[in-house]
């Protein structure tokens, strides 16, 4: 029963936050719940408060009104240990003043992306999808590489024959044609879905 109790997954350490890649251990120590979970959907969200009153300089004051620390779409990341909880952007910030307690300040983080990463993404998602279209036309055109026909001209009642001749210099042409109509495709929908707002995608 000893060992079996040892051997849980259960560990007492205090998260570690860091505001756009730098260690900030104020927020760790003010830290009063944290709630992380995932949706149906696989979307991440977190939801940390803080103590909001404290020293502040050579006074005691709000910790967070000023926004140096804490602001909208400020990267931030949570570890325990060296485990990496969650790593998203800062969404929403509300004040709360609750009766006979100091004042707090709750965050709402949610995964997000640079939209340079996103319009990439989908730029790149839609030229492997335009490649693989364009390497299923290149296989489908094979069968037909020395397939000879021919029609009659009525004009002058001769016969015209045509051969179809499937180059590798046509297939490359083919596959660069397919990629750039699928990045010139994928364009627009890409820097739409750049511009959304996580919180907007999220609902």
């Amino acid at each position: 029963m000893a060992a079996s109790a040892t051997a849980t997954g259960v560990r007492a350490s205090r998260p570690s936050f860091f505001v756009a890649g730098q260690e900030d251990t104020s927020l760790s120590q003010g830290l009063l719940t944290l709630c992380i979970a995932e949706s149906v959907h696989g979307l991440y969200h977190c939801d940390a408060r803080f103590g909001n009153w404290g020293p502040k300089g050579n006074s005691i004051d709000f910790l967070y009104f000023d926004r140096k620390k804490l602001d909208f779409g400020k990267s931030l990341q949570i570890k325990l240990d060296q485990d990496k909880m969650f790593d998203g952007r800062v969404s929403a910030i509300e004040a709360e003043f609750p009766e006979g307690s100091p004042p707090e300040i709750a965050v709402l983080l949610t995964l997000g992306f640079h939209p340079r990463s996103v319009l990439a993404s989908f730029l790149a998602e839609s030229a492997l999808i335009a490649l693989i279209g364009g390497v299923i036309g290149c296989l489908l055109a094979l069968p037909i590489n020395g397939v000879v026909t021919s029609t009659t001209n009525w004009a002058s009642f001769s016969e015209i024959a045509f051969s179809f001749r499937v180059t590798p210099g046509l297939l490359l042409a083919g596959l660069v044609f397919a990629v750039v109509m699928g990045v010139l495709g994928g364009f627009f929908p890409a820097r739409r879905a750049a511009r959304v707002p996580v919180v907007q995608a999220i609902r």
